[in-house]
């Protein structure tokens, strides 16, 4: 039992997983469909969510001693290698993007005359370290910033409980039915994108395993239950219109928190919350990299192009985000796709 993961501590690090993709593409394309209805689709998008975690479960739960690189050598017998080749690369673009969402945030509310190369290369580090200490190390640290991130998101929307205007909501349920479908399906894609990277574990090396599948519905739930209330800030204290200005709107929200009219322009704290999320999104790709390149010198040998790749060759960070935005879901329909199959055995 000493080498086995702690299930809770395992789970809050799907809690900060699923936050990624809402904050550099997901809030503001659930906004934009749906406007100031957005605050409806987390409650309707979670018919969808649970189904795409029931599926996820499915999955994680077949051939519980194995990770999935194991299962897909297992599960497709002739073409395993094409298969897992696809799974090591989209795993890789998905880190660099990860990188990428982490240095374009940095830049824009922090340090916007720091070159991004040393941005990536400051969370790198700790990154790698993570990486090498093991999971059952990640999964406490995610244990102990969990706690901090239910306090930050308590002292947040406390903040700006008194600028809320029921007004913006209005009018309601104004929007066509196609755009409700499509944004509460776009959400659910988003919560779930990023599951399957605890795949990278196998279900028994787990302390329960019996009731992991709790865990896991439990915490991305309570992650769901989060974006609502940042929806429900968002557009309560902004209005529909003004949100979709910002790039980041959820930074800009925490601008508006004070206490007791002297404790305020603590947005930087506050907001670290996010970065975590990106933080740990990072440090379960490269997990999941390391598992799948055995060869040391490869494995820094691509994190060294990962890093180079992330920071040089993408200038135009916006057009970049309008891209992923567009097209984020596909990799993760074939993702799906290959999962489908299962051994009878």
């Amino acid at each position: 039992m000493k080498n086995k993961i702690n299930n809770i501590n395992f789970s809050t690090i799907i809690f900060f997983i699923s936050q990624q993709s809402f904050l550099g593409i997901g809030l503001l394309k659930i906004l934009t469909l749906t406007r100031q209805n957005s605050i409806y689709v987390s409650f309707i998008s979670s018919i969808f969510t649970l189904f795409i975690l029931l599926f996820f479960l499915s999955y994680f739960n077949y051939l519980p001693n194995y990770n999935i690189k194991d299962k897909i050598k297992i599960t497709y017998k002739k073409t395993n290698k094409i298969i897992n080749l696809f799974i090591l690369l989209f795993t890789i673009l998905f880190f660099i993007y990860s990188l990428l969402l982490l240095s374009i945030y940095i830049q824009n509310k922090y340090l916007n005359e720091t070159p991004k190369i040393l941005i990536i290369l400051l969370f790198l580090i700790p990154t790698v370290y993570s990486v090498n200490c093991g999971i059952k190390t990640i999964s406490k640290t995610s244990f102990i910033l969990f706690i901090i991130s239910i306090l930050d998101y308590i002292f947040m929307f406390i903040g700006i409980t008194k600028y809320i205007n029921f007004e913006n909501f209005k009018p309601l349920f104004e929007v066509k039915y196609n755009n409700l479908l499509l944004s509460s399906i776009n959400y659910s894609i988003y919560l779930c994108s990023s599951l399957f990277l605890i795949c990278s574990v196998s279900k028994n090396d787990l302390e329960k395993p019996k009731s992991i599948n709790k865990h896991i519905i439990i915490f991305i739930m309570l992650c769901n239950f989060f974006i609502f209330l940042l929806l429900f800030g968002i557009i309560g204290v902004f209005g529909i219109d003004l949100s979709l200005i910002f790039d980041f709107p959820g930074y800009i929200l925490t601008k508006k928190i004070n206490f007791f009219d002297f404790i305020n322009h603590i947005e930087n704290i506050i907001s670290l919350v996010w970065l975590i999320g990106i933080f740990f999104n990072c440090v379960m790709s490269l997990y999941l990299i390391k598992i799948y390149i055995k060869s040391n010198r490869l494995y820094y040998l691509t994190i060294l192009t990962c890093l180079l790749v992330s920071s040089l060759f993408f200038n135009n960070s916006n057009l970049l985000l309008v891209f992923i935005r567009k097209y984020y879901a596909l990799p993760f329909i074939v993702l799906f796709l290959i999962m489908l199959k299962r051994n009878k055995n």
